[in-house]
């Protein structure tokens, strides 16, 4: 047993440990690039100055509008504010009393 153990403790040095030239390369250069880097900034830049700090709405408040999709397809109502970004209130009547209701902006037209 000792005898393993001296053996293992002088490992011999082979071929097979020792680094092959033959598939070590030199690794590539990094890129440079500031140029293109700043050159992107100032891209953004000019695409956010033209961009409109307030989007255009589509209604005004007290316009008179349709809904298109259900449960109140075909009701008439009045516009009266945009309640976030994704949805609108519209003031309509049901059972002669005004009830604010919140839709999607992509369900309402203008009323002709």
């Amino acid at each position: 047993m000792p005898a393993l153990v001296s053996a293992a403790l002088k490992w011999p040095e082979t071929r097979a440990h020792q680094p092959s030239r033959r598939f070590t390369c030199k690794r590539p250069k990094p890129l440079h690039t500031s140029h293109r880097v700043s050159w992107q900034i100032e891209l953004l830049r000019t695409q956010e100055a033209s961009v409109q700090t307030e989007p255009e709405r589509l209604f005004k408040q007290g316009e008179r509008v349709r809904l298109t999709e259900a449960p109140f397809a075909g009701i008439e109502g009045i516009y009266q504010m945009a309640d976030g970004e994704r949805r609108v209130m519209v003031l309509i009547e049901i059972l002669s009393k005004p009830v604010a209701v919140r839709v999607a902006p992509a369900s309402l037209r203008k009323a002709s």
